[in-house]
């Protein structure tokens, strides 16, 4: 099983890199995961004219080869990121049926709660499984040091519980596609 980790979040001061790493680091110890970091893996925006580019097509694979994903976004202004909604314009096959779970920061203390929300209407928007677990994090830049370790035993506890929802969901999901297609 291959789980794609899409962070949405580019600003230089950003912190929510922390979590998607931190993620990522406690995935791989479970099962194939890639990081897409959407800073490095620039889209044009969606409908405008540009010049062929791989990037759409190399990002395409990497999402159909995928059997689920976790959306990690900052909450800007209540809602998740402008370049995972840009993301999202692009591809809609790619991510139908398959689980999705959505983690979200905040530099409040509500922990990205309406980005959250919102991230889970795309995701059914986009015909996929919501993981009902959603992940948020307040005060993030207080959450992580700089090696992207969580700097409180609650981040860490939280995290395991999300993981372990999507894992057996995700499992669960991709031993039934498996055993209809064997």
């Amino acid at each position: 099983m291959k789980i794609t980790i899409i962070l949405a979040s580019v600003r230089s001061e950003r912190q929510t890199d922390k979590l998607a790493k931190y993620i990522y680091s406690k995935l791989k110890e479970r099962t194939d995961v890639y990081l897409l970091d959407l800073r490095y893996e620039v889209l044009p925006p969606f409908g405008y004219p540009y010049q062929k580019d791989n990037i759409i097509e190399e990002v395409q694979m990497l999402l159909e080869e995928s059997d689920g994903f976790i959306f990690v976004s900052p909450e800007y202004h209540q809602t998740y990121s402008a370049v995972l909604k840009n993301m999202t314009e692009y591809y809609w096959r790619e991510f139908n049926k398959k689980p999705i779970a959505v983690a979200a920061t905040s530099a409040g203390k509500l922990g990205g709660v309406q980005a959250s929300i919102q991230m889970q209407s795309l995701v059914l928007a986009l015909g996929s499984y919501p993981i009902p677990q959603r992940l948020l994090i307040s005060e993030v830049h207080d959450g992580f040091d700089e090696n992207s370790k969580p700097l409180n035993v609650h981040i860490e506890n939280d995290v395991k519980t999300f993981l372990d929802d999507f894992i057996d969901f995700s499992t669960a999901l991709y031993n039934y596609k498996t055993n209809l297609t064997a």
